[in-house]
């Protein structure tokens, strides 16, 4: 009862508010992944439901990512971190995708392994900001591209992932 208590009292206050706002590097990020991201990831209960969560988490580090790019703020430390918890995501997208492969549900494998694959390639088309590149250099530039080579072998491995349901989803109907 007393964690119940004290996660009721950190969710619905101010610093919950800000933190959902939080970027990677913010005195409030861990509030924000830690506990509120987490908390709400209890609230998941089906495996469709966690991998559309995961899902949302993943797109949610991209678009960390872009802001960071955006104001001239992305560097390796917080690159670092979003990718980590980006891969993270992933994996534990993939890791849900087969429980409903295995469940036989592969319309809402491929559904959760599309909407990713989708948020990922929006997010790969976007380009350092002209002038964030001018004031802060190379640092922003290099992590950004690192960033990018590693979405693009996520996004690689998506691509075979879907691949290879839309595979079996066919084998299925033909039997």
């Amino acid at each position: 009862m007393p964690i119940v208590l004290a996660l009721a009292l950190i969710l619905s206050g101010g610093a919950t508010a800000a933190a959902r706002h939080a970027e990677p590097g913010d005195f409030l990020y861990p509030i924000k992944v830690n506990v509120i991201e987490q908390a709400r990831a209890g609230l998941s209960f089906s495996t469709e439901a966690k991998a559309q969560w995961e899902e949302h988490r993943a797109e949610e580090r991209l678009k960390e990512a872009a802001e960071l790019e955006t104001k001239g703020e992305l560097n390796a430390e917080n690159r670092t971190d979003i990718e980590g918890r980006f891969n993270s995501h992933v994996a534990r997208v993939r890791d849900l995708v087969a429980e409903l492969r295995a469940k036989g549900n592969t319309q809402a494998a491929l559904s959760v392994e599309s909407a990713l694959e989708a948020s990922i390639q929006r997010h790969l088309d976007l380009k350092v900001d002209v002038r964030a590149e001018a004031e802060h250099g190379n640092e922003v530039r290099q992590a950004a591209h690192e960033l990018r080579d590693n979405i693009r072998d996520s996004l690689k491995g998506l691509g075979e992932l879907r691949l290879d349901i839309q595979t079996d989803d066919r084998d299925d109907s033909d039997e």
